[in-house]
């Protein structure tokens, strides 16, 4: 058997062939490469806004519960400065030791609670029932 000899022509042609169709098959990948590096850049761009949301809104969340963990905080110091002048004043107030009837508590605290829901409503100054206190207390 005899080897078979290429002219150099053929062979430089079917090298160059060879390269123009590597080089067009590696072109074809880094393009699809870039393609799916673009769209996980785009994914990954958007989770990140997402998580950035997410954090923000968890963030006001934490505000307001911190808020009104404070203003609770708060009214319960002002509840107890309030009970505890309201004893200063009725102190050796007479009346005030008398028991007032259960029935009689209830519809006295839901009145009061009716008007804090709905202030302004009944259409009297609440300086005016400073008269129902003894001269000392007013």
């Amino acid at each position: 058997m005899m080897p078979v000899r290429l002219s150099p022509l053929l062979l430089m042609s079917v090298i160059a062939v060879l390269a123009v169709l590597t080089s067009g098959f590696l072109w074809h990948r880094a393009a699809d490469a870039n393609e799916a590096l673009r769209q996980a850049n785009t994914r990954a761009d958007s989770t990140e806004a997402v998580i950035k949301n997410v954090q923000y809104t968890l963030k006001i969340f934490n505000d307001i519960t911190q808020g009104r963990a404070d203003e609770k905080e708060r009214d319960r110091q002002e509840d107890e400065t309030r009970r505890t002048a309201l004893r200063n004043d009725l102190q050796g107030d007479r009346c005030a030791l008398v028991f007032v009837p259960v029935a009689a508590e209830r519809r006295l605290l839901d009145r009061a609670a009716r008007a804090r829901a709905v202030p302004g409503t009944t259409g009297r100054n609440p300086a005016t029932y400073a008269g129902a206190l003894p001269a000392a207390h007013r």
